[in-house]
């Protein structure tokens, strides 16, 4: 049941002295603290592209440096320009933000004006202190802290200053709870369109990387490769890894990767488009429906409308979940990123009294990854310990017990079983994520339980590190932290978020692997905003989400997108070039019958052929069956230029014979020369 917890608002009118010195004395210290921040490139690169920086610092009147002691760039920068941008920006804002409120709150245009000043400009003292902390020298460690911790402060002042306008504009309008609606299944027009422009968006982004050759095929496209080999007698299965010391070359299912197959629910709508977009549209379809259960279960806790479609749209702005759809190296889908949709749905079910139809979605979400058993395992006793907060569910305490420590025990004995037999049955070996985790650990997932038993000094060393703090960092505060304010539910992720932050290669959430955490925070947040200010809070989360988009999301939302500096810079990745031009000349040569070798981002579409291979530094030899090869000359990670830089033809000319180039070079393409009859 939600909580009515409802903190009276009070917003009192200050004194015009004090709100006239807010703002001066907050623009003031604002430019320093900005000055400085421009002035160390390894400061504003914490934030936007070098070359984004040097734009910004030669516009005003500045000069870039290098330093030789140091080997890196630096910048000096008038004050007086400095201050003059700000003190501008400051009045404009102030100005017409006090006549956005006068006209919407009435009364005296100069209580409004003061009213703004000193609730808005009083947010600028959190990057000021982040300024005023670099006065004290704490050694190297303070100094790396500070640098890396530079764009939360920075976004942290800014959301501030939006959200407290926000909700002055609306903080006179009174939102009614409606407690007899909040379970039922209605949504606003806002959230649906919200939902819309992030499918659109994220749809267009993928086909437009897909339509350039810049969806790579391993961990990407092959699971659409799974599909056509479904289809086609070939089993559960991707021709990417393969034994090259046997011949035939050996494959093995996927299954020896993860116990993954939710994608195969999509072989209905397969059939009647094969292809890889397809996967990608259901993956937006289904990171995107995840904003209905998030509006769902805020409405339930909170009986407002609003809050819960504010929360909604934060969680379509929360950059952690863009990169589920598009992550930092591009690759553009994970079947994990199914389970977000069906955990938040799962809980909605769970609060609404449908315990079964909870369990399904449960099991379906753990299809798309055994990652998900460490949620499913912690939310158990959740369930079991949590204190009914009704008459009617103290009367259910029993069966509530049952329920969430049976689910608890299924929770851990599933992983047990996935870590310990089923994988490396399939596998022929141990889970090959163990590799990822320190060796001093173990090299099994039995030595790693162990040494976290035995060894829990050791285990808190690699746990309590500042890569581990901006982990939680980037998680908690695109939310503006709002998930603590339900600690009990936050919980529920502690266990799997601690495995990630010995993982070392999870400890960001620039990939995939923080999936199974995104619907416990937003659930989270969702009970938490019950607990808070009923106007500020859920503009604040949103606030939130947007300003931390704005420096680190990869989508149209964020700076990086539109910066031509940038590695993320949409002239650079959506439209395609010339490259991909010049591949329909490749793909004209090659009959469908054929079994190709491949390089990675042109691998994709030679997967519906008879075979498709992988060519790259890991296979040493192409198998025998193979009757093409076909390198892309010009993808980032190419190390074959020239068809001489290419070993089976530069030491087997007798077997592989080279096509003529009609590609001017983007492509080699060789072939098997027929063996004539003895």
């Amino acid at each position: 049941m939600p909580y009515h917890y409802e903190p009276r608002t009070v917003i009192h009118q200050p004194r015009a002295v004090w709100a006239v010195a807010v703002v001066l004395g907050s623009v003031l210290l604002y430019s320093a603290g900005l000055q400085m921040l421009l002035e160390e490139q390894q400061l504003a690169g914490t934030m936007v592209s070098r070359a984004l920086w040097q734009s910004v610092v030669g516009r005003l009147g500045g000069e870039v440096k290098f330093q030789p002691a140091t080997g890196s760039l630096s910048a000096v920068v008038p004050f007086f320009n400095v201050l003059c941008l700000t003190t501008l920006c400051s009045m404009f804002t102030w100005w017409v933000g006090a006549a956005g409120l006068w006209r919407r709150r009435g009364g005296n245009f100069w209580n409004s004006l003061f009213l703004w000043g000193w609730r808005g400009w009083r947010w600028l003292a959190i990057p000021i202190a982040w300024s005023l902390l670099w006065l004290f020298p704490l050694g190297d460690a303070w100094t790396l802290l500070l640098t890396a911790t530079t764009p939360f402060w920075w976004t942290a002042g800014c959301a501030g200053w939006a959200a407290e306008w926000f909700f002055l504009l609306s903080a006179e309008n009174k939102s009614a709870a409606d407690g007899s609606a909040v379970d039922n299944y209605r949504l606003p027009l806002s959230v649906w369109v919200a939902t819309a422009v992030f499918v659109a968006c994220f749809f267009v982004m993928n086909r437009q990387l897909y339509a350039g050759l810049q969806t790579p095929h391993g961990d990407s496209a092959m699971y659409e490769e799974h599909l056509w080999n479904l289809t086609h007698g070939k089993g559960f299965r991707s021709f990417l890894d393969y034994d090259t010391q046997r011949q035939p070359p050996q494959f093995r299912l996927f299954l020896g990767e993860h116990i993954q197959v939710v994608h195969v629910l999509l072989l209905p709508l397969y059939l009647l488009w094969p292809s890889h977009l397809l996967l990608e549209l259901s993956e937006s379809l289904a990171l995107g429906s995840g904003a209905v259960a998030v509006f769902w279960i805020t409405r339930r806790h909170t009986t407002c409308t609003r809050t819960a479609a504010l929360l909604s749209c934060a969680y379509l702005l929360y950059f952690p979940m863009h990169y589920l759809d598009i992550a930092v190296d591009f690759k553009t889908f994970r079947p994990i990123c199914f389970g977000v949709p069906l955990i938040l749905f799962a809980l909605d079910q769970w609060e609404r009294g449908r315990p079964k139809t909870m369990l399904l979605l449960l099991a379906l979400a753990l299809s798309a990854k055994e990652d998900y058993a460490m949620i499913i395992a912690p939310l158990g006793v959740w369930i079991a310990l949590t204190r009914p907060s009704s008459v009617a569910e103290i009367a259910a305490r029993r069966q509530r017990f049952w329920w969430g420590g049976s689910l608890a025990v299924f929770g851990l004995l599933y992983l047990i079983v996935v870590v310990k037999f089923a994988i490396p049955l399939f596998r022929g070996g141990d889970v090959h994520y163990v590799r990822y985790f320190p060796e001093q650990l173990g090299e099994t997932p039995g030595e790693l339980v162990v040494s976290l038993l035995r060894h829990p000094l050791v285990t808190a060393g690699y746990l309590f590190t500042l890569a581990n703090l901006l982990f939680a960092l980037s998680l908690l505060l695109p939310l503006g932290g709002v998930p603590l304010l339900s600690p009990s539910r936050l919980a529920v992720a502690v266990p799997l978020f601690g495995v990630l932050c010995l993982n070392q290669i999870a400890q960001n959430t620039q990939h995939h692997f923080h999936a199974p955490l995104v619907p416990i925070l937003f659930w989270a947040a969702g009970a938490g905003l019950a607990r808070a200010p009923r106007g500020f809070a859920p503009r604040w989360a949103l606030a939130s989400s947007i300003t931390t988009g704005l420096l680190f999301s990869l989508s149209p939302a964020g700076i990086t997108f539109w910066d031509p500096g940038s590695a993320g810079y949409w002239r650079q990745w959506y439209l395609p070039g010339e490259r991909a031009e010049k591949f329909a000349a490749v793909l004209e040569q090659i009959p469908a019958s054929a079994v190709v070798a491949s390089t990675d981002f042109v691998h994709p579409r030679f997967t519906h052929h008879r075979r498709s291979y992988d060519y790259s530094d890991y296979r040493p030899q192409v198998p025998d069956d193979t009757d093409y090869i076909v390198i892309d000359t010009r993808h980032r990670y190419s190390s074959v230029k020239i068809p001489e830089e290419v070993k089976e033809y530069r030491d087997d000319p007798q077997t592989w014979e080279l096509l003529p180039d009609q590609t001017d070079g983007y492509f080699i393409i060789l072939k098997r020369r027929e063996t004539e009859p003895q």
